[in-house]
């Protein structure tokens, strides 16, 4: 899907550990940029076929990588806007939350 590319590219540039771009809110490719994190799980795993359980379990796990808290530290912690910074981190929580549940779902 074209909408997936694009997706992961934005996560590509944003992510990109040699950016110094100082980085709001608005900046960070959430999966889609108004609604709940419940919202953003739904647009992730729009189209993904859960019948294939192993493809499944690996676009999770893939997803899981992304959005993990450290990792997302490590990536972006330091080039977080001060005032936004709280609200990024809490998101990107959320959000690792609801992907590791719906990794165990899957097993």
């Amino acid at each position: 899907r074209s909408s997936d590319l694009q997706y992961e590219r934005r996560c590509a540039t944003v992510f990109a550990k040699d950016s110094s771009h100082l980085l709001q809110y608005k900046d960070i490719p959430w999966p889609c940029h108004k609604g709940s994190v419940e919202d953003m799980i739904a647009v992730i795993t729009h189209g993904v076929d859960r019948t294939d359980q192993h493809g499944y379990r690996s676009y999770l796990r893939r997803q899981q990588a992304l959005w993990h808290p450290d990792r997302f530290q490590q990536r972006c912690g330091a080039r977080l806007a001060a005032a936004d910074r709280q609200r990024v981190l809490d998101t990107v929580m959320a959000l690792s939350q609801m992907l590791n549940k719906l990794a165990e779902d899957a097993k």
